[in-house]
């Protein structure tokens, strides 16, 4: 493959068994049971985190909140995953990877943070490097199994005015499938599509 060029394969090729089999399981819940399954879990270590995951959207409650859900995330172009780097053991920077037309892009640089104080959470926070509505997100993550994690994201609706009215976004992200790129947590990267992709 040409090192000017990308083939996202690796986030969308078929995944081990046990992977896939417990992903479907996830699509095919209500949200209901997505957030009961979700304070059932245990937190993962940022070390699981170290690489590229593929991203899945899953059931947010109705037709339209689905479509809703991926109008909202998928602006930057198609959502494939989030990309983090381990810092040390309580925290990674990161970024999110979109398909668009000309490419792969990387951007929307969050932090990845361990948190104990109160209760052990492990979030990903967009407060530290995104202004506006979008420094309001956060996600909350936790272990279904080993490459498999399911996420809460809670998108405010109104940051400054009304914090605490948000939206509840479910999704899971599944790997690490590739290293992380360094450059992607300083700066937007947009990396050109391979040619066979795109023919």
């Amino acid at each position: 493959m040409d090192g000017n060029n990308e083939s996202t394969e690796f986030l969308t090729d078929p995944w081990p068994d046990e992977i896939r089999e417990e992903v479907e399981r996830l699509q095919g819940m209500s949200r209901g049971q997505l957030k009961r399954l979700f304070h059932s879990l245990s937190v993962p270590a940022v070390s699981e985190f170290s690489g590229e995951m593929a991203g899945v959207f899953l059931e947010q409650g109705n037709a339209f909140a689905n479509f809703l859900t991926r109008r909202l995330v998928n602006r930057g172009g198609e959502w494939l995953g989030k990309g983090f780097i381990q810092r040390d053991e309580s925290w990674a920077d990161g970024y999110n990877i979109y398909q668009q037309s000309n490419g792969v892009l990387r951007t929307l640089q969050m932090q990845l943070h361990h948190h104990t104080e109160t209760e052990e959470r492990l979030s990903i926070e967009y407060c530290h490097r995104q202004t506006g509505l979008v420094g309001g997100i956060s996600d909350d993550m936790k272990r279904v199994c080993d490459g498999v994690y399911l996420g809460i994201g809670r998108v405010p609706f109104f940051p400054r005015l009304a914090p605490k009215l948000e939206r509840r976004v479910m999704f899971a992200l599944v790997g690490p499938m590739a290293p992380a790129r360094p450059e992607a947590v300083e700066r937007d990267v947009l990396v050109p599509q391979c040619q066979s992709e795109a023919a």
